[in-house]
């Protein structure tokens, strides 16, 4: 039951018009689709997919959850990288967006964790990055104030 709701609810999501010119979709709050880096090389996708994880340290449980998958594709649509590692869980808000610099951040909203990606030699790199550095117009109210 609850994959054919996400299904339906993917399905929806990719079939909605885009919110602007620019190809745009915004999904929940600052859940954004086909964001477009300021220097307009780069496209951030991030969908939600069904992931396998492992849940439990005393009785561990395989269990397939909806996650936040992260794409970085080029202006011609090729995905360059995707976050294969990401266990952030598609029932929780993240609120994303890039800085000035040409980087990605995203704040997760189910542990408060901050991520950025950097293009480094040609190749995306995550790492935890942390509210202080945070462009603050991509959190939500209550995380500014942290």
């Amino acid at each position: 039951m609850k994959i054919a709701l996400t299904s339906i609810i993917l399905f929806l999501i990719a079939c909605s018009p885009p919110d602007n010119q620019s190809g745009e979709k915004r999904i929940r709050g600052q859940q954004i689709q086909n964001l477009k880096s300021p220097n307009q090389k780069y496209i951030v996708k991030i969908p939600i997919e069904n992931k396998e994880l492992t849940f439990g340290r005393s009785e561990p449980k395989k269990s397939l959850t909806p996650v936040w998958i992260v794409s970085i594709s080029n202006s011609k649509g090729e995905v360059i990288y995707r976050d294969e590692e990401s266990r952030m869980i598609g029932t929780f808000n993240v609120y994303c967006g890039w800085d000035q610099n040409n980087r990605f951040w995203l704040y997760n909203s189910d542990d408060g964790r901050v991520w950025k990606w950097t293009l480094k030699e040609d190749s995306w790199i995550k790492e935890q990055g942390d509210l202080k550095h945070i462009p603050k117009k991509i959190l939500p109210g209550y995380a500014r104030e942290k």
